[in-house]
Formats: structure tokens, C-alpha cells, sequence
């Protein structure tokens, strides 16, 4: 399920997001009552709520703590991730197959240039950031451990800030599986990989894996969201 369409405006180029598509979005309720004086005073959920507008789900991880702050977004990042809930691979050999050709990115690009032309700011050319990670499993492997690895890494990341989405698929018939996460920038992937978290599944890489490798690219999207463009880095 994609997540809500969010609605930017010309003054938020960094930070909230004032206004919301209220035919999806429940979790935010706002009620006007007339009060003694016959003006009217608003009366705003709980600023629990509030604070569950402005987070998204942005991986197979679900709690709030690790769950996307749309508040501290430029909208064309948040515009993005909203884009990217609809992440998912379009081939069996999604582990080996190229990444611009084993995912939806036309649909995913479709979504983001209607959530451009719904703006009030136009779409300025932007480059994102994309990491790939090409895994073969050793038999045996202890998955509650590379659960556990991959819980703790990315929670890391998601708090670190600038990681708009994560994914990883299942392992093959012969152990092969990828995941793929999509950051604000180079500098944002390198601040949320460099934690204990990190560095401890980075340690323990060599016995789950009998081969792993790392992709990284640039994700270029031009003006107006005519162009999408994976540029090796």
C-alpha cells in the first residue's frame, strides 16, 4: 500500500508540510466549534498525532523510531519518499539484474511527477543517492542474526536522517538477494553508515555472506521530473 499524498506549498522549500490530501490522511483531525462569543476556536488532536502526520513508512521496519521525519525534508525529498513506498522489483532476477531495469521506476517516476505538478513550486533538477547491496548467503546462515544486524542498522541510519527508503528481498534458490536504500545525498549515506551498528554487521559480513558487493550511484532527476538517471559513483 503507497503511503498519503502530501501537498507542498512555494513557502515549505525546507521544512513542514502545511497541507494535507484529508481524504486520505486520518491520523491529523481538526474541529472547529463556535465558542461563547460567537467566533471559533480550534481544537487540534494531540500532539501525538501531530508528530504521526509528519512521519512516514519508508521500509519494511515499522515502528515510529524507525519510520521517515517528513518535517526535516526539503519537499523534493519528501516528495520522493512518498514516491518510493511504491518501491518493488518487476523481475525474478531482481539479486543479479540491473538496478535501473529490476525495479518500477517508470511507475515510481509517474507518482512523482504528479505529486510535482500538484505543488505550487516547480520541480528543479536534483540528485539523490542510491546504494546497492548484492549478497550471496552462506548455507547455514543464522537469519535471526542478520535480522537482528539489519534491525539495528537501520534504525541507525533512519536516525541519522536523509534516508528516504529502504528495501531488501528474499534470497534465491541459491542464496542471492539484494537491498537497496536511497538517500538526500553522499554525505547522508556516509553519516548513517558509519555507526557502532554498522560497523558491527560490517564485522560480521564475511560469516553470512559467501559474496557481497556494494553499488553506489547517483540519482539524477531533471527538471520537471522529464528525466530519471542512475549515474555510477
Amino acid at each position: 500500500m503507497s503511503a498519503p499524498l502530501v501537498w507542498f506549498t512555494r513557502e515549505q522549500s525546507h521544512d513542514s508540510i502545511s497541507k494535507h490530501d484529508t481524504s486520505t490522511i486520518s491520523h491529523f483531525e481538526v474541529d472547529v466549534t463556535s465558542d461563547n462569543e460567537g467566533g471559533s476556536r480550534l481544537i487540534e488532536s494531540s500532539t501525538q498525532a501531530q508528530v504521526a502526520s509528519q512521519l512516514l513508512i519508508s521500509s519494511p521496519y515499522t515502528h515510529p523510531e524507525h519510520q521517515l521525519r517528513l518535517s526535516e525534508l526539503h519537499w523534493q525529498s519528501c516528495a520522493l519518499a512518498e514516491a518510493l513506498t511504491r518501491l518493488e522489483p518487476i523481475r525474478n532476477d531482481y539479486a543479479t539484474a540491473t538496478y535501473g531495469v529490476a525495479f518500477n521506476w517508470q511507475e515510481i517516476q509517474a507518482a512523482l511527477l504528479q505529486y510535482s505538478r500538484q505543488s505550487s513550486t516547480a520541480w528543479h533538477e536534483k540528485t539523490f543517492y542510491a546504494v546497492v547491496f548484492r549478497s550471496k548467503m552462506r548455507p547455514g546462515t543464522d537469519r535471526s542474526l542478520l535480522a537482528e544486524l539489519d534491525e539495528a542498522a537501520h534504525l541507525e541510519a533512519a536516525q541519522s536522517g536523509g534516508l528516504l527508503k529502504y528495501w531488501f528481498g528474499e534470497p534465491d534458490a541459491d542464496g542471492r538477494n539484494a537491498a537497496t536504500c536511497l538517500w538526500t545525498s553522499i554525505e547522508a549515506a556516509h553519516k548513517g553508515g558509519s555507526g557502532p551498528a554498522h560497523r558491527r554487521a560490517r564485522k560480521l559480513t564475511g560469516g553470512l555472506y559467501e559474496e557481497w558487493r556494494f553499488e553506489r550511484m547517483e540519482l539524477r532527476i531533471g527538471m520537471d521530473v522529464k528525466s530519471w538517471d542512475f549515474i555510477a559513483s
